[in-house]
C-alpha cells in the first residue's frame, strides 16, 4: 500500500527535487521504510511506462507526537474504517456515516485493494 501511495506522489510531484515522507516509528515499519524509496520509484516508472525524472524520496521515522498530521491520518482512517465495518451506510441516522460524511469531501480517492475504487471526487458516495 505504501509503495503505491508513494509512487503516485512521486509522479504527482515529479518537478520537485525531494519528497519528504514522515512515517510513525514502529518496529515493523523500520525495515519497510528502508526499501520504500527504491520500491516506490520502480512502481512510479512502471506506472509511467518509462524512466522519468522523479524527486528523491526521503523517508524519516518520527514519533507520533512529532508530526501533527499523524493524528489527522489516524482520525481519517478511524472514521473510514468504522463506516466500512458498518456496511457503508448512507443514512444520516447512522453514526458511522455521519463521521465519514464529514471527511469524505476532503478525500481525493478512497481505494481498497480488495474492492477497488470506493469513492472519488468525480464519483462521490452521495
Amino acid at each position: 500500500m505504501y509503495v503505491k501511495l508513494l509512487s503516485d506522489l512521486l509522479i504527482r510531484h515529479r518537478n520537485e527535487t525531494e519528497l519528504l515522507c514522515k512515517i510513525e516509528q514502529s518496529e515493523g515499519m523500520s525495515a519497510i521504510s528502508r526499501r520504500l524509496p527504491d520500491s516506490a520509484s520502480r512502481q512510479a516508472f512502471k506506472t509511467l511506462g518509462k524512466v522519468a525524472s522523479l524527486p528523491q524520496l526521503k523517508i524519516v521515522m518520527v514519533a507520533k507526537s512529532d508530526c501533527m498530521s499523524m493524528a489527522i491520518i489516524d482520525y481519517v482512517m478511524s472514521a473510514t474504517t468504522r463506516w466500512l465495518q458498518a456496511g457503508r451506510p448512507t443514512s444520516p441516522k447512522d453514526w458511522p456515516y455521519r463521521g465519514f460524511r464529514e471527511i469524505e469531501p476532503f478525500v481525493s480517492l478512497l481505494y481498497s485493494f480488495e474492492q477497488g475504487r470506493i469513492s472519488s471526487r468525480k464519483e462521490p458516495l452521495h
